[in-house]
């Protein structure tokens, strides 16, 4: 639950159908909701999907408000989970991905497919995925140009000192630091850019749909509800049974307290790991030394256990979890909090430093009296909520300023975070955190940062109130619509969307030698390359119109002003294709590129007479007419390429330059 729920148009209202149905899903707003259903079967019916206005920059669209905890059943049969849409409207393209999964975690929501992935802060261990390890002082884009090439990112989480990525299609991807095998790449090496997490047996088949990422342990949510870890296993947070570590994804026990249970929800924190069940239970397993399973015990699990339930949460709908390094947090359906665990900062929000090995109830403490929260997030040792009226509140530690108040001093009770400065007249619609930071982003996509230092204002040091993160090293109309979670990260991670993308076409074609026959235009597919004689290579420039388009020769992606690797002209393959796909990837145009040797000639020239017929580059046959009394005739060829080596009767003769008397 990490957005606020804007007041939404119904259009049609279905309870599970008793036979197929068609749903007309025509958005006339980015608040249109088409259905809206305790629980929906979308298996056997089909939906119609239309535009009647034009969506801002990174709108997302729901086509399904489900406001029953089971997920959606099936799926439409004209729309699969992870599909790319195109929806058009006055002449304009809009290009989404369908997400089962989406806004509260069981809707279905069409997101801007258009989107890019940026990180800033710490990168000692190449966490933050651009190829380097300096610091990033404001967000920069990750390289894309690998396993993610093409993809669409729906979802990023932070580790202390890694990332991780859920794309579209159900697929992982991850980078920084790997000695633990947090990866999930089968290694234990690290790496500055993204690489594939293993497909294992575990996630055969499976896709994917919500991920979590603690101090070195990950752990992914799959659609059928089962779920898999890999990484740190010191304290059994991969919930295994096992203690040992893991570099690929391993099945979290689903027998005992998960058995005939549906995951819903997951958090993950330094050494445990938190799971929500359709059903309302909450379970936990790994390290537990200061009761951060709420099991009433301060003895780890290998295995899930249940979270104590008896108390504070009788009665209760938890709809919302979030894991610190050592405490927990739970958001209840009617806008309450609980939390367990360690305290010594105040982090459970209780009005003292004591610690809880069940779930407590935070106190409302003024603040929250008249106030419901609809998200929550947690960091190292202090806790962050964001209530439905957009006032964000924190309490716990604030040695860095990571309440936002302003000030340093801790809080054992719930604290507003300074409404002034840059958040004045925002909106903030999502709250997230890292290890000694909080983060919110507004309704208008500012996205502002507080506590310790590298907050991506383009400085180092720390700020005790919220301060605007920039945004000058994004593109031109570029958005930042989510942010990922990082309970122990000195870095951060956020998903911007991307305007509109151009048509897929070319705006320069250079070769390294030789030239084009015709001069490159839009309208254009078709060209000859000249090369010098004897050219056995050949290597290609291409740039393109939108630089979110992505192109490639011969089927390997080159960037855009970047020369391709050196094609060999010698194999025989045929012209040489240029793709270019837009950055809505809906959108491709091919150029074929025909290679030719330059050996032809300019201009022909003799001494004296004439040749028949006139010359002709085209022409290779002449008849030289001279006068009767002639012995002796000069040639004066002249070659189209200046490098060409010409000969007459076998002996060289350069371009333009006269042969000896014939």
């Amino acid at each position: 639950m990490n957005l606020l729920r804007a007041a939404a148009t119904v259009l049609l209202v279905l309870a599970q159908p008793a036979a197929a149905a068609i749903v007309d899903a025509t958005f006339t707003s980015a608040t249109t909701v088409p259905v809206t259903a305790s629980g929906y079967t979308a298996a056997g019916n089909t939906v119609t999907l239309a535009l009647s206005f034009a969506p801002p920059v990174g709108t997302s669209l729901t086509v399904v408000e489900n406001t029953g905890r089971p997920y959606i059943e099936g799926a439409f049969s004209n729309l699969a989970h992870g599909q790319r849409v195109m929806l058009v409207f006055a002449g304009a393209r809009y290009s989404f991905v369908a997400n089962y999964y989406g806004g509260t975690g069981n809707d279905l929501v069409l997101e801007w497919a258009h989107r890019k992935v940026y990180t800033w802060g710490r990168n000692s261990d190449g966490q933050l995925g651009n190829g380097g390890v300096a610091d990033g002082l404001i967000p920069g884009a990750i390289d894309a140009s690998g396993v993610l090439a093409g993809k669409i990112v729906t979802a990023i989480a932070a580790g202390y000192d890694f990332s991780l990525a859920l794309v579209a299609d159900g697929t992982l991807a991850a980078w920084g630091y790997n000695a633990d095998g947090q990866l999930g790449d089968g290694s234990t090496n690290p790496s500055p850019v993204p690489v594939a997490v293993a497909a294992t047996e575990v996630l055969a088949g499976k896709t994917v749909i919500a991920i979590a990422a603690g101090r070195r342990h990950c752990l992914a949510l799959c659609a059928d509800g089962t779920l898999a870890a890999w990484g740190d296993n010191s304290h059994s947070q991969l919930g295994n049974g096992s203690g040992a570590d893991s570099q690929v994804p391993v099945r979290v026990t689903a027998s005992g307290v998960l058995a005939g249970k549906t995951v819903t929800a997951i958090a993950a924190g330094d050494s445990h790991c938190l799971a929500l069940c359709a059903d309302g239970t909450l379970a936990a397993w790994g390290g537990n030394f200061v009761g951060q399973l709420g099991n009433n015990s301060t003895t780890g699990s290998s295995v899930p256990v249940l979270v104590n339930t008896s108390a504070v949460l009788v009665g209760k709908t938890v709809v919302a979890i979030a894991a610190g390094d050592s405490h927990s947090l739970a958001l209840c359906a009617d806008g309450t909090l609980a939390a367990w665990g360690y305290n010594f900062s105040g982090q459970l929000g209780t009005g003292n430093n004591t610690g809880s090995k069940v779930p407590v109830a935070v106190a409302a403490n003024g603040i929250l009296t008249a106030r419901a929260v609809a998200a929550i997030a947690a960091g190292s040792s202090h806790s962050l909520a964001l209530c439905t009226d957009g006032t964000l509140i924190a309490w716990g530690s604030n040695d860095s300023g990571q309440l936002g108040t302003g000030s340093n001093i801790s809080s054992n009770v719930p604290v507003a975070v300074t409404a002034t400065g840059i958040l004045a007249g925002k909106t903030p619609v999502t709250v997230s955190s890292g290890s000694f930071q909080s983060r919110t982003l507004c309704a208008d996509g500012t996205l502002a940062g507080w506590g310790a230092a590298l907050l991506g204002d383009g400085g180092t040091g720390a700020s005790k109130v919220p301060v605007a993160v920039t945004t000058t090293g994004m593109g031109p109309g570029e958005r930042l619509v989510m942010l990922g979670r990082g309970v122990l990260a000195s870095h951060a991670t956020a998903i911007a969307a991307l305007p509109l993308s151009s048509d897929a076409m070319l705006s320069g074609l250079a070769l390294n030698h030789g030239t084009l026959t015709t001069e490159l235009s839009a309208g254009i597919t078709s060209y000859a390359a000249r090369v010098p004689h004897g050219a056995t290579s050949l290597a290609i420039t291409p740039t393109v119109v939108d630089p979110g388009a992505t192109v490639a020769v011969n089927g390997v992606a080159v960037a855009s002003g970047t020369a391709s690797s050196v094609l060999s002209l010698t194999s025989g393959s045929g012209p040489i294709a240029i793709t270019v796909t837009a950055a809505d990837g809906l959108t491709t145009k091919t150029y074929a590129i025909t290679v030719r040797e330059d050996a032809t000639l300019a201009a022909l020239g003799l001494s004296v007479g004439t040749v028949t017929p006139a010359f002709s580059p085209d022409i290779t046959t002449y008849r030289s007419h001279v006068p009767t009394a002639t012995t002796a005739l000069v040639l004066t060829p002249d070659a189209t390429d200046e490098t060409a080596v010409i000969r007459v009767n076998g002996e060289p003769v350069i371009s333009a330059t006269a042969s000896r008397p014939l």
